[in-house]
């Protein structure tokens, strides 16, 4: 089953497919619980992408297509997703900076209830890559979310990272420098 919820609008040359994530299986135990600063590697062959997440996450593979995982502490989550594309991705710094101002336009167009926080331009693995930092309401929840793009070859992979706002800074310091630190990703991704 899908929960078919929309986070963030994936973009690299104009308005592409909406991201979605897994549902999740068993939830993990509730409390404030940090990630851990132990870390386990994870494959993604499909999708030539490799990372290591904090130990206590219960991570559930999605061996559908865009989705590769969903990775979580309850509420606080991460997820991935790997896109094949046939259109030029960003190859410059000017096209970075582009494709950043489209993903931010198309984004603030499609959920109204969508709070950019900011956006910047960066490189994950010495791959470009773009990031943005916002909130959102997901069902009845307002959640901080930061989604991170890096291109390389003919993918697009977005990784996410979500929490409530007030577990969010906790949850992202434990989570996102591993992921760039670790992320490995080759620009091969196969045919869903």
């Amino acid at each position: 089953m899908r929960l078919g919820l929309v986070l963030l609008p994936v973009l690299a040359a104009g308005v592409l497919p909406a991201a979605g994530c897994g549902e999740s299986g068993t939830p993990v135990p509730t409390g404030a619980v940090a990630p851990s600063t132990k870390t386990t590697a994870y494959e993604f062959p499909q999708a030539t992408m490799s990372l290591r997440l904090p130990d206590n996450l219960q991570v559930d593979r999605d061996e559908r297509l865009p989705a590769l995982f969903r990775a979580s502490l309850t509420e606080p989550f991460v997820s991935g997703f790997a896109y094949r594309r046939a259109e030029q991705l960003p190859r410059t710094t000017r096209e970075l900076e582009a494709a950043r101002r489209r993903l931010v336009r198309v984004t603030l167009g499609r959920d109204r209830g969508y709070h950019l926080i900011r956006s910047r331009t960066s490189e994950v693995d010495g791959a470009l890559a773009l990031e943005l930092l916002g909130e959102q309401t997901l069902g009845r929840n307002r959640l901080r979310i930061r989604s991170l793009h890096v291109y390389r070859g003919r993918a697009e992979y977005v990784i996410e990272v979500a929490a409530p706002r007030d577990r969010f800074a906790r949850f992202d310091r434990g989570v996102t420098p591993v992921i760039e630190r670790t992320l490995d990703v080759a620009g091969r991704v196969a045919r869903p």
